[in-house]
């Protein structure tokens, strides 16, 4: 960025901004972060805090930064991020470490499934994914809210990858997964293509699939991945068309869940609301997992959006 479009991001953020400009080339490798304040200093009532450590005002030394960055025994990685935040960071905590936990997986998942899953590594699961596993399988709503990539989709996989392949040839056993954004179920769909589980079929049904990629899904899907909209739109008013999937219907997964709040939320409750008693019109229960990174308040947040009881899961 040059020197102009640096002070413009500075005054338009009214904090900090990434400088890699030829100015402050002489202090720095090629390449490296410095962070501008809009008047070039760190803000008199933050000058003293650790958050101001290796925050360089313009002109100032590559030597100063990285003395002040070492004088307070931050790491390089936060070192980093208290450049790029500077005085937006407001706050700062750690966490003390943690022992991993894992445990075998559970007597009920089907052999192909867990050795599947083994070829991508996974040998072990971490205690909540069994512990959410567990509870679906015994027929529980659960909420499950852990960290960002805690291995979440894993513990609805379980399940739902063990029903379709134990299910009886006269019935599929179907999950429907609901995600906010087209990407993520998209994305989801291709872990399902990775795993390779024989005879576990998968479909995206958005707005882009086709008249006969519906049909499709209707006739062979075990995982059909959707979202609201698309339920709300289509799937639950044409829900003649969609009866076996219905009928078959053992597991809703709701993922990102915290992003169902508000006037958005209570819509997308309606929705869930309409979905569970059509399929008990065709004669299932479905059990209801939702998983979310950032749900404060799992279990009073998942039963407001489900309707019923739910089994929160937080790690």
């Amino acid at each position: 960025a040059s020197a102009t479009a640096e002070s413009k991001a500075a005054r338009s953020a009214g904090a900090v901004c990434r400088s890699i400009s030829p100015e402050t080339s002489t202090s720095h490798p090629p390449g490296t972060l410095s962070v501008v304040t809009p008047r070039s200093t760190c803000p008199p009532y933050l000058a003293e805090m650790p958050v101001c450590s290796g925050i360089q005002p313009r002109g100032a030394t590559g030597d100063m930064a990285t003395a002040r960055a070492a004088a307070t025994g931050h790491s390089e990685a936060t070192r980093q991020a208290l450049e790029v935040m500077g005085p937006a960071l407001t706050h700062r905590t750690r966490r003390p470490d943690r022992s991993a936990e894992s445990t075998d997986w559970p007597s009920w998942a089907e052999t192909d499934v867990v050795a599947r899953f083994g070829q991508l590594g996974v040998t072990r699961l971490w205690r909540h994914q069994a512990a959410a596993a567990d509870l679906v399988w015994q027929g529980k709503d659960v909420a499950l809210a852990t960290g960002t990539a805690s291995g979440k989709s894993i513990a609805y996989l379980l399940p739902a990858l063990t029903w379709a392949r134990s299910a009886p040839t006269r019935r599929r056993a179907t999950t429907l997964y609901l995600a906010p954004t087209k990407a993520l179920a998209a994305d989801q769909a291709a872990a399902v293509e990775r795993l390779g589980v024989p005879g576990v079929r998968a479909a995206v049904v958005d707005g882009d699939a086709t008249t006969q990629e519906r049909d499709w899904a209707r006739r062979h899907a075990d995982l059909v991945l959707t979202n609201p909209d698309m339920l709300h739109r289509s799937l639950l008013p044409a829900h003649r068309r969609w009866g076996e999937v219905l009928a078959g219907l053992e597991l809703v997964v709701v993922d990102e869940s915290h992003h169902y709040r508000g006037v958005f939320g209570s819509h997308v409750a309606w929705v869930l609301r309409r979905l569970q008693r059509l399929a008990r019109f065709y004669g299932a229960d479905p059990r209801v997992m939702l998983l979310s990174a950032t749900m404060a308040d799992p279990q009073d947040t998942a039963q407001a959006l489900v309707g019923r009881p739910i089994h929160a899961i937080a790690d």
